[in-house]
């Protein structure tokens, strides 16, 4: 079952939780000229158009509460880390960013598009954990991972607008 967020403190936490959490439009909102961008359609191999845009940008949280939501999951004993479909150009700018909000040390993923669900039941030992939480803004991987990833709550995260 997939439950609609608003709010990080929305989300269901229990003692070593798997979370997995997207970037854009989840924890961060880049605004009007990163939407523009993909609304444009450009062709820009390799991102360098929008590297550049990003770089100009300082993004919002898409909600100020993120960083107690991360020290929640420190004090239940679960894990987190950013799944991501970024190109891995985005490394440098995306540290920043995350830095910039003081969030340091959580894992990164970068997928370039590759399929959340598959890269998670690959690289994870999900018998690890007493459950997966996902948090995404894309309503295909918010399905992508409910039908495919064996024990996953799904969130799907909804900006306030």
């Amino acid at each position: 079952m997939i439950q609609n967020v608003t709010h990080f403190n929305q989300i269901n936490l229990r003692q070593r939780m798997l979370v997995l959490c997207d970037i854009d439009d989840t924890v961060f909102d880049y605004g009007k000229p990163i939407e523009d961008y993909w609304n444009s359609k450009i062709d820009d191999p390799g991102y360098r158009i929008l590297i550049e845009q990003i770089k100009k940008l300082t993004p919002k949280l898409t909600d100020d509460n993120f960083n107690d939501f991360i020290l929640n999951l420190n004090s239940i004993n679960c894990e987190i880390h950013f799944v991501t479909h970024r190109n891995p150009n985005f490394k440098d700018i995306t540290h920043n960013h995350l830095n910039f909000y003081g969030i340091f040390n959580i894992p990164i993923h970068f997928l370039a598009g590759e399929s959340k669900s598959e890269y998670i039941n690959r690289t994870f030992n999900l018998n690890d954990y007493e459950g997966i939480i996902f948090i995404d803004d894309s309503q295909f991987n918010v399905d992508d991972v409910s039908q495919n990833v064996r024990n996953s709550e799904v969130y799907k995260f909804l900006k306030c607008k």
